[in-house]
């Protein structure tokens, strides 16, 4: 095909040639080294292209392994957070109870208190207190292990 080419533009780029200093295949050589050179330039910025094509789709395949685990992991924090509430509420309703329970255990203290000063049995009062505030600590450490748990 190229010596077609050349046969063709020989023969009417020959007669505007006449008066100059280089010949027909001397200009043609030229343009061949210049569209070699050319062409060796566009396959560089192909090969770059390609490489860079290559690069932008691993990043891509990267990213979207990123994305899904973030979302994966979005599902997981959120189903932590309810559970989370969930204890949450499950607890403060638990405290709310402790609470009134401790208020009536105060009251019924103090009842017993006056009744004793009554009757005067300081020694049964004393074991009752007793057994009372143990009541207590296991209920405030039971509070304390489902908060801490």
């Amino acid at each position: 095909m190229i010596d077609k080419l050349y046969d063709r533009f020989k023969k009417d780029f020959s007669k505007f040639l006449v008066g100059m200093e280089k010949t027909f295949d001397e200009v043609w050589q030229e343009f061949l080294q210049e569209m070699t050179l050319k062409k060796a330039e566009i396959e560089s910025k192909i090969e770059g292209l390609e490489k860079n094509k290559s690069t932008l789709e691993d990043e891509e395949k990267t990213l979207i392994s990123d994305i899904s685990k973030l979302s994966n992991n979005k599902l997981k924090l959120s189903a932590a957070i309810d559970e989370l509430e969930k204890r949450n509420k499950s607890v403060s309703e638990e405290l709310l109870k402790n609470t009134e329970k401790i208020e009536e255990l105060k009251n019924k203290d103090s009842i017993l208190k006056s009744k004793e000063e009554e009757l005067g049995l300081k020694e049964i009062t004393q074991k009752a207190k007793d057994d009372s505030i143990r009541e207590r600590e296991a209920r405030i450490n039971s509070i304390f292990n489902k908060i801490n748990s």
